[in-house]
């Protein structure tokens, strides 16, 4: 009898057509899923003995050689290094950089070996550079051990890649595959003509370097807006130019140049600012763009005119962020260094000239791009100011730092920000906010805060420069801030501001330097120090505003303040936080470098500002030791009488050119052409696995429900179930219509 009742149950479950409620489901799980496993297919590369053959001796040695080292790979390690020393701890398990991870870095079996560490290491693995590091050590001691070991690895990585449908962490991030090409060229290189590679690593090789370029090649997985898609290009002309005999070689080498021109108008500003906010990246940039030059030169071609004049500007402009000791100054996502440091591996094609002292500009304005460069001194005492207004939207690695100055001298970063905070430690969003730059903001202002700054004045000559920004918004907030520098020493920083909510300013100071205890300090001013071994300079501070109140803080992560990234490596540093009411005020900040004296010595600074000051009528008169200085603004003009000097000098403070605005409005335009022509792949799959378990859940409950209801002694007539099955199908239908055009949009 139960058996009977059994069937009979089964009997009635059928006849609710269980099928096409599946069938439903299956349409929202595939449009769940459906568009990304289209983004990411690629045919399987059709490779054939005879092409594997042809590319064992094209291209001629000396261009593979050229091209292997012409990559996009971040490289692990910045500093000289035995590469054998380097390749046996890598094999000993004992490889450790503690700037990307505290624990060794292992050669783990592919995919295990793309998930260790942090996010940036992640993606190191990814671009095969401990692999790369391996093939370096075998040019240096042809130890065909170490050759053996990065085939097989290939080989393993091009087995996992080929079973995966969807990617595993930074399998096929843009970077990641751009940074591949130039290690599979290299092993290449070794692997084409040794006989002891079998067919099947060889062949491993090549399709590897087939189905990494079909992903680049790809218009969805391509990266138009950033520095990536600059990667992207640089790798497939490599591919082309590394493995010719391929079908799509070609195809792939004029997608290259043709996307990159397409680039490069909203990618480099025509002043030749490289548009990802950081002076890192100027560098980046820079040195993308040479080694794209010289492979075209390797493949007997020349660059576009767009390319080459961007080439240039973008490393002219370069040279003048370039400090005599071939660091950097802290702007963006930058670390703190104190001499030239590679930022791709392989050799550099751009780095800093020999003759350095006599190529820096007395000031480079890219009011387009949003940046001021100044110089000033002799060679041994050369300083050096930028100050960052520029804004791009949808441009990389942006900081919340409109209107930050950084001053620099004798090696020293005396006024910096806190720079390039690594990808997954604790902290790294409030440092690419307001209080990892000097720049005035709101009190807890987002970092996306909607806002705007323009440049109304800029002058400089070799004695003064002066420059004159202003920010507006969120809301009411309006702020103007004023640098004035004399010569090499003084810095004086007005900020004008409206604003109906409380606002702050937060100094960073170089770690290598002492914030000395308030020497004097009162309900509006602070006087202070910054002193540092490594220098006979101090830096002698002056911080003045009406109810302004002053605090000292070192290497804080609640709320942050006082840190800056040194070699990647974040440093706790002297910080001076500076808020002030919500109200119309003035602030100002005098910075003042002496031979070392004390403040309350000969050395002491004062500041005195007349009353009725207005931002564009101002006098300040400061006293350094024996050597007095007044600074006045009337209108666009600024007048400096020293006493050290005979005379005034006067600036006229000239504002924007007409075309400003044009050539703003044209970046703009030729960014949204080129995001409109490659849009951008949003990475939903978290989303997608989500939604996905829960209509999966949601079908189970159905289905025991049906059983359930066929189980009891209700009577559901077969035109109940066929109208109850015909809406279940429009719901889906809806729910999946609603998902691929709304919801994963």
């Amino acid at each position: 009898m139960q058996k009977q009742t059994f069937v009979a149950r089964i009997a009635g479950y059928r006849a609710t057509r269980p099928l096409l409620r599946l069938l439903s489901i299956l349409l929202v799980l595939a449009t769940i899923f459906g568009p990304e496993l289209l983004h990411h297919y690629v045919p399987q590369p059709k490779l054939s003995t005879a092409l594997v053959a042809t590319l064992a001796t094209e291209p001629s040695k000396e261009i593979l050689d050229a091209v292997a080292v012409r990559g996009a790979s971040l490289p692990l390690l910045t500093e000289e290094y035995d590469p054998q020393d380097i390749a046996q701890r890598i094999l000993g398990g004992t490889f450790t950089v503690p700037q990307f991870h505290t624990e060794p870095i292992r050669l783990l079996d592919y995919p295990l070996h793309l998930m260790q560490g942090p996010p940036t290491l992640r993606l190191v693995m990814a671009s095969l550079e401990l692999e790369r590091l391996l093939l370096e050590a075998y040019e240096k001691n042809a130890d065909e051990n170490l050759l053996e070991v990065v085939l097989q690895r290939i080989e393993q990585l091009d087995r996992h890649e080929s079973s995966r449908w969807v990617p595993d962490q930074f399998l096929w991030n843009d970077h990641a595959m751009a940074a591949r090409a130039g290690v599979l060229a290299l092993a290449w290189k070794h692997a084409r003509t040794r006989k002891d590679t079998t067919d099947d690593l060889k062949l491993a090789i090549v399709r590897q370097a087939a189905r990494t370029g079909m992903l680049l090649a790809s218009d969805a997985h391509f990266t138009a807006r950033t520095n990536h898609g600059v990667m992207q290009n640089l790798a497939l002309l490599q591919l082309a130019t590394a493995f010719p005999a391929l079908p799509e070689s070609n195809t792939w080498a004029r997608l290259a140049k043709d996307r990159l021109d397409l680039q490069l108008a909203h990618y480099v500003s025509d002043e030749g600012m490289v548009l990802e906010h950081s002076a890192t990246y100027q560098q980046v940039g820079a040195e993308l763009l040479a080694r794209f030059t010289d492979i075209l030169a390797l493949r007997g071609e020349v660059p576009s005119p767009a390319l080459e004049a961007k080439t240039s500007s973008a490393r002219q402009v370069l040279e003048q962020f370039w400090r005599p000791d071939g660091s950097l100054p802290v702007v963006g996502n930058t670390p703190m260094g104190t001499v030239f440091s590679p930022v791709l591996a392989g050799p550099s094609l751009v780095q800093p000239p020999m003759d350095r002292d006599g190529r820096y500009e007395l000031a480079k304005l890219m009011p387009i791009a949003g940046y001021a460069v100044w110089h000033a001194g002799a060679r041994g005492e050369l300083s050096q100011t930028v100050i960052a207004w520029g804004k791009h939207d949808g441009h990389g690695h942006k900081h919340a730092d409109e209107l930050s100055v950084h001053f620099w001298r004798d090696g020293i970063n005396w006024l910096t920000a806190t720079g390039y905070w690594p990808y997954g430690r604790p902290g790294a969003e409030a440092a690419y906010g307001w209080r990892g730059a000097n720049a005035p903001h709101q009190i807890n202002e987002a970092f996306g805060s909607p806002r705007s700054t323009s440049l109304l004045g800029h002058a400089a000559n070799e004695h003064i420069k002066a420059i004159d920004l202003e920010r507006k918004g969120p809301g009411n907030y309006t702020v103007r801030r004023q640098v004035v520098q004399i010569e090499n020493t003084t810095l004086l920083v007005l900020d004008f501001t409206t604003a109906d909510k409380p606002h702050q300013t937060v100094w960073t100071f170089d770690p290598r330097l002492t914030l000395s205890d308030p020497v004097q300090a009162g309900q509006d001013h602070i006087r202070l120090r910054a002193v540092g071994n490594e220098t006979g300079l101090t830096l002698n501070l002056l911080g003045w505003g009406p109810a302004a109140r002053f605090e000292k803080i070192k290497g804080k992560l609640d709320p942050f303040a006082g840190w800056v990234v040194v070699d990647r490596e974040p440093v706790a540093a002297d910080a001076l936080v500076v808020d002030a009411p919500a109200s119309t005020t003035m602030l100002a900040h005098l910075f003042h470098l002496t031979d070392g004296k004390t403040v309350g010595g000969t050395e002491k600074i004062d500041i005195a500002l007349a009353e009725g000051a207005t931002p564009d009528s101002w006098t300040a008169r400061l006293t350094a030791g024996a050597r007095e200085l007044t600074i006045g603004r009337r209108a666009q003009m600024v007048e400096v009488t020293d006493s050290a000097l005979d005379g005034a000098f006067r600036l006229a403070l000239a504002a924007p050119d007409d075309t400003l605005s044009t050539s703003a409005a044209q970046l703009t335009d030729a960014y949204a052409q080129a995001v409109e022509a490659y849009p951008q792949w949003r990475d939903l799959m978290h989303y997608r696995n989500r939604v996905a378990v829960l209509l999966l859940c949601l079908w189970v409950a159905i289905e025991f429900l049906a059983l359930a209801i066929v189980s009891s002694a209700t009577q559901v007539s077969s035109r109940a179930v066929r109208h109850l099955n015909i809406y279940y199908a429009l719901a889906c239908l809806g729910f999946a219509y609603f998902l691929h055009f709304h919801y994963f949009r």
